[in-house]
């Protein structure tokens, strides 16, 4: 079956629908779901709350370079191109343009 792949920050995550943070049961309720089940498509969703533009393009090429044959329609969520975060697997440091100075 073909998929849906959904990348972004937490509005594509579907933050706050169930948790407001980071929780994987926000994503059977975030907008991309709906989109999916519409057309039909499998829904895959990796969209990361607090992602800036540089993790999302790299998550999203990662899983499509992995996953390429079994992609129909890629969502993509921009964020502020003033965001900017520092990210391993424990934690992560977001900064945003607007608070430096």
């Amino acid at each position: 079956m073909k998929k849906l792949l959904v990348i972004g920050d937490s509005f594509c995550h579907g933050v706050g629908t169930v948790s407001h943070f980071k929780d994987k049961q926000n994503t059977k309720y975030a907008f991309g779901r709906y989109i999916a089940d519409h057309l039909g498509l499998e829904y895959v969703n990796i969209a990361e709350p607090g992602s800036d533009i540089q993790r999302i393009i790299k998550n999203g090429y990662e899983y499509i370079k992995q996953n390429k044959n079994e992609i129909h329609l890629v969502i993509i969520g921009w964020t502020s191109g003033d965001r900017v975060g520092y990210y391993n697997e424990d934690t992560s440091l977001q900064m945003l343009g607007q608070y430096c100075s």
